[in-house]
């Protein structure tokens, strides 16, 4: 900051896509949303203040807020679930919980591709009647993100 003339102070230390938005912004006033989609996901966008119901307190200086949406935990009957997601969901540590990060992150790519691999060997008989023995094991595939 000091090698740009920025005449700040760290005050406080913010996560990945408030983060993303912020470094956005200060490139172009114009970006108005941030999403990450790596290892996990999740989303914020700049909102006018006076439009969130929620917020009761003095409306900041540029009228503007910035939502973090941890959109982790996001669930609707609309989203397609496949096999894949019901079973890695089920016998995942936190059941029912982080249902769009189980869809989209890639912590979970590999899991979601192992099952479909683990099936189609299974059912075409890829290997005859043998399955790799890795196959079976859970997260043994990783996505680097």
């Amino acid at each position: 900051m000091q090698k740009i003339g920025l005449d700040m102070r760290v005050s406080a230390l913010v996560n990945d896509t408030i983060g993303t938005l912020a470094g956005g912004r200060f490139y172009n006033q114009d970006v108005i949303a941030a999403v990450i989609l790596g290892t996990g996901t999740n989303a914020a966008y700049v909102e006018r203040a006076n439009a969130i119901p929620k917020w009761h307190g003095p409306l900041p200086k540029s009228g503007d807020m910035v939502i973090n949406m941890e959109w982790v935990n996001f669930r609707s009957s609309h989203l397609p679930l496949t096999e894949y997601d019901v079973a890695l969901d089920a016998e995942s540590l936190n059941p029912g919980e982080q249902i769009f990060d189980k869809l989209i992150s890639g912590m979970y790519f590999g899991d979601i591709v192992r099952r479909a691999l683990l099936k189609m060997v299974e059912e075409a008989d890829f290997f005859g009647d043998t399955v790799p023995p890795k196959l079976r094991v859970p997260f043994i595939l990783r996505y680097a993100c």
